[in-house]
């Protein structure tokens, strides 16, 4: 064996032996280094618009039916609703379901629409029902008090076909139907006292379209108001003879 050997095995057996005399004499075994790695942050996330329970067709999208999760950047789709939409979230209050958004569905211009815009009038409008429009004073609206969401009855002024006697008469022929829109106005805001509008939409189920065509080609008709508290209480339906204007007595919605 060298001497150079000798002497690296020499230093080797003491370091070995000022170790050992270390550890018994102070009990403790030698602390081991850890070296601290960089945690990894991720992909960034961004805040995606969900719903938070099914929402129904026409509902507005208030806080109470939607809610923020967490989403991967890259992976979220242009059209989805996210924090970053300030336009879209100033204006939620006025936004509705355009059809039936589930739980969990993303928020998206897709599925919802707003006040003036195409097909607002559809989403709010009961599934079955149809839309009908006619012409209107403020006298024939209850002085313009008639507003979207309301109900009314239909009267008509004129001869009544069912009626032997001549002159003029009013009678009703619709009864509890729903206002949809008074001109283009489908929700007014809550400090809308009135809206004197030239046209009101209403909706009626498609058997009674025609009859509600003929009696406004045939007669005046007057809108009057309903109060809220009589409810939806359904009511009969009546005819006349096929060659006479259909007498209806049930507006439903």
């Amino acid at each position: 064996m060298s001497k150079s050997r000798l002497l690296i095995l020499l230093i080797a057996i003491g370091a070995g032996g000022a170790a050992f005399f270390l550890v018994a004499n102070t009990g403790q075994a030698p602390v081991p280094v850890v070296q601290a790695v960089p945690r990894s942050e991720g992909p960034p996330m961004v805040q995606v618009l969900i719903a938070t329970e099914d929402i129904p067709q026409g509902a507005i999208l208030s806080q109470e039916l939607t809610s923020w999760i967490r989403y991967p950047e890259r992976d979220v789709p242009e059209f989805y609703v996210t924090e970053g939409d300030e336009e879209f979230l100033e204006r939620l209050p006025q936004t509705r379901a355009r059809r039936l958004i589930r739980a969990s569905e993303p928020i998206m211009g897709a599925n919802t629409v707003r006040h003036g815009e195409r097909g607002m009038l559809a989403a709010i409008m009961t599934e079955g029902m149809r839309a009908v429009s006619m012409g209107v004073s403020a006298t024939q609206t209850s002085g313009g008090f008639v507003l979207p969401g309301d109900r009314v009855d239909i009267f008509a002024t004129g001869n009544n076909p069912d009626d032997d006697v001549d002159g003029s008469t009013s009678w009703m022929v619709f009864s509890n139907v729903r206002v949809l829109a008074v001109d283009q106005v489908a929700n007014p805001g809550d400090d809308t006292s009135a809206i004197v509008g030239k046209t009101v939409t209403m909706e009626l189920p498609p058997e009674q379209v025609p009859a509600f065509l003929e009696a406004q080609s045939r007669f005046g008709l007057t809108l009057i108001l309903r109060s809220v508290f009589e409810g939806d209480r359904p009511q009969t339906v009546d005819q006349t003879t096929p060659d006479q204007v259909v007498i209806i007595r049930y507006g439903q919605g």
